[in-house]
């Protein structure tokens, strides 16, 4: 559960006859700090509790928690993984609500760009229409392009990757391109973009009329390179 900057884990203890105090200890990879470190539980509770602090880098992590006896032997263990994201923040830029527009080269079968902003990035239980944009799965470069009301200054963005039956799909390589008076700039291209929830760059500010995500040619996820496919696009002063 999440409880302000931290995630809260509740643990129950099954112990076998015999077994009396136990202690936890959370292990969280990649590292966040977790409070306690380690927590001794006496043979008279079945339930403790400790919290995992939140990172916000989009990153997917695992939480272990291994119970051990006096001795540090392993009695056992448990594992759950989440992504640490943060949501939308209230000044993003990109929304249809204050005038934004969103094209696309293409859309998958029942897929359209209105996704991108709409301001919605935690999306459960919402159609799968709504959900995210993606891209047709044909091996070709792909692009999404954001086209803001007025020309703004811009100095971060934020990509969310459409997450489908638990799997992420992070794009592997793409360039984020300014769209100028006077023509268009490559800002920053990524390579090898690691496997994340949310992508968040930050740029030397620069005043814009929208912001262009191009993919390569079989640039997306590394699972299936053919396709770009996106929740949310962020754009921040």
């Amino acid at each position: 559960r999440m409880a302000g900057p931290t995630r809260r884990y509740s643990v129950t203890i099954g112990r076998q006859p015999g077994v009396g105090e136990v202690v936890l200890r959370p292990q969280v990879s990649p590292a966040a700090a977790t409070e306690p470190e380690s927590l001794v539980v006496p043979a008279d509770r079945t339930t403790a509790e400790f919290r995992v602090a939140r990172v916000l880098d989009g990153a997917s992590r695992t939480v272990a928690v291994v119970a051990q006896d006096g001795n540090g032997n392993e009695l056992a263990r448990t594992e759950a993984t989440y992504w640490d994201e943060p949501g939308a923040p209230a000044d993003n830029l990109a929304l249809a609500a204050r005038g934004t527009r969103c094209q696309t080269d293409s859309a998958y079968s029942g897929y359209s760009p209105e996704p991108l902003i709409d301001g919605v990035t935690a999306t459960s239980g919402l159609h799968w229409t709504k959900i995210a944009w993606a891209s047709q799965d044909n091996g070709e470069p792909h692009w999404a392009q954001l086209d803001l009301p007025a020309a703004t200054k811009v100095s971060e963005v934020r990509i969310y990757w459409s997450v489908d039956a638990e799997r992420l799909y992070t794009s592997s390589r793409y360039a984020i391109v300014g769209l100028m008076d006077g023509g268009n700039r490559v800002l920053l291209n990524v390579d090898a973009q690691s496997e994340r929830a949310v992508s968040i760059h930050k740029v030397a500010p620069v005043t814009v009329k929208g912001i262009r995500l191009e993919q390569p040619a079989n640039g997306g996820p590394k699972h299936r390179p053919g396709i770009m496919w996106i929740r949310e696009v962020c754009l921040l002063p």
